[in-house]
């Protein structure tokens, strides 16, 4: 069902797109306040389109309909490949992205394709919220028996407790120099909490060192073959 809404949805939006696309050859004659104005129809409509997939992804795990097909999962090469992916992206926003992974490989038992989501809406989030020419931070690190992916951004800090980022569109924030108008939000923590539950994980936010907001996700580490799994001791962020 969930498939089907997306695809319905989509349609118009793609329908939108072309157009625009097919407008911009035609735009050599056009001011460039009127260019500027087609690229922000085009990007509107892409950003809707993934704001419409978040939010079905979302839903389908509120409703139990989400699907996983766990296997083992290296975490070090799957987060650096969605990091390669949004590179163009994150110099297009004049943002970098600091990346400390593991040499040795990281494992869980996951759905790759939900991790992937994941991670790469972890980013995007930290992209929309943090100024022009600032730097975002991702880490991956082993302890204690758990995997914890963090990604730190430079936005303002919640007005209230830090966990209410994880719920949909009710936690507002703007980068700090106003560099990007205030797109609303929460959906792709959201699903990072959501995803993070389905697996055995949680997840939780402090406050980063000198600015900005780090969010934290956590998944049990993968038991090696043939090694017995010890019984895991509950403990808070």
């Amino acid at each position: 069902m969930y498939r089907n809404l997306s695809q319905a949805f989509r349609n118009p939006l793609a329908t939108l797109t072309g157009y625009t696309d097919f407008l911009f050859q035609y735009s050599k004659d056009l001011t460039q306040e009127h260019k500027q104005e087609l690229v922000e129809v085009r990007d509107a409509a892409i950003h809707m389109g993934h704001l419409i997939d978040t939010f079905l992804d979302v839903a389908s795990f509120d409703l139990e309909a989400a699907r996983l097909n766990k296997s083992r999962v290296n975490l070090v090469p799957l987060t650096r490949e969605v990091c390669r992916s949004l590179r163009e992206w994150l110099r297009f926003n004049q943002l970098r992205l600091d990346t400390s992974l593991p040499k040795r490989p990281v494992m869980i038992s996951g759905d790759p394709d939900w991790i992937r989501s994941m991670v790469r809406g972890l980013i995007a989030q930290a992209v929309r919220v943090s100024p022009q020419g600032s730097k975002i931070e991702l880490t991956l690190s082993a302890q204690k028996g758990d995997v914890i992916l963090a990604v730190r951004d430079q936005g303002r800090k919640p007005s209230g407790s830090l966990n209410r980022i994880f719920r949909p569109f009710l936690e507002s924030r703007r980068p700090t120099d106003g560099s990007r108008p205030d797109t609303g939000g929460g959906l792709e923590l959201a699903l990072a909490e959501c995803v993070a539950k389905a697996h055995g994980g949680r997840t939780w936010a402090t406050n980063g060192s000198g600015g900005g907001v780090r969010v934290h996700v956590s998944f049990p580490l993968a038991v090696a073959a043939g090694a017995k799994s010890r019984p895991r001791k509950g403990r808070s962020p």
